[in-house]
């Protein structure tokens, strides 16, 4: 069976709606898998505002890519499940955590994934970006396990 090791970090974007005071976290750092099964990432956040939404991108070498949104609080009936629909990606957003399943890994899930917030209430003209250089690392590794590498910096376009 082909195992998938999976070290997990998440960059986070707390500017699309440029909110001082919202914060959001990852639960977890490192995962591992095998190739087939699913794995479940969690962002936990905090904001005062009763409108938010939460956004899933991976960010590949020369690309990032949007997964998928969906409203909280008085907006979580809100979603949109982006170009793969159901099948490869579900979330669950609740008043203080979001979380992403990857259904059936592949070696080609391997990528940085990012997690956002956004809070539809408050917009600004100069948007600023706070990350964390937290990515998540899915390895193919047939026989023997490395070592995550060393703080990799990953940059947002």
């Amino acid at each position: 069976m082909k195992l998938l090791l999976f070290y997990l970090n998440i960059i986070f974007f707390l500017s699309l709606g440029c909110v001082l005071g919202n914060t959001i976290n990852s639960k977890e750092q490192y995962i591992s898998r095998h190739v087939g099964e699913n794995v479940e990432l969690t962002c936990e956040y905090s904001t005062t505002s009763t409108t938010p939404y939460l956004f899933w991108y991976r960010q590949y070498s020369n690309q990032i890519e949007y997964l998928l949104y969906r409203g909280a609080k008085s907006y979580a009936s809100l979603k949109h499940d982006g170009k793969y629909g159901k099948g490869k990606f579900d979330s669950i957003t609740n008043d203080t955590s979001t979380k992403l399943t990857i259904f059936s890994l592949t070696v080609e899930d391997s990528a940085v994934y990012l997690c956002a917030l956004r809070d539809e209430a408050q917009w600004c003209l100069n948007i600023t970006v706070q990350c964390k250089n937290l990515p998540l690392y899915i390895y193919y590794m047939p026989s023997r396990w490395h070592s995550p590498p060393a703080k990799a910096q990953h940059s947002i376009p």
